[in-house]
């Protein structure tokens, strides 16, 4: 399954290396212009990596 969602160029929140499902903990987050990223690790297997959002869009928002 995890083929078929790489294939698509999304993956759902499953571990990029053992698969595992919802077994995160979050770390610090990064940002550049127009991206930002944040430092995951897997609860399953311990293996650390970046999880990556990039803009895609904005809109204005009206402030009181």
């Amino acid at each position: 399954m995890k083929k078929l969602f790489e294939d698509l160029g999304k993956l759902p929140d499953i571990c990029p290396h053992c698969d595992a499902e919802d077994r995160w903990e979050w770390g610090d987050t990064d940002y550049a212009i127009d991206t930002c990223w944040q430092i995951v690790t897997c609860l399953e297997c311990e293996t650390v990596f970046h999880e990556i959002y990039e803009l895609t869009k904005w809109e204005k928002i009206k402030l009181k």
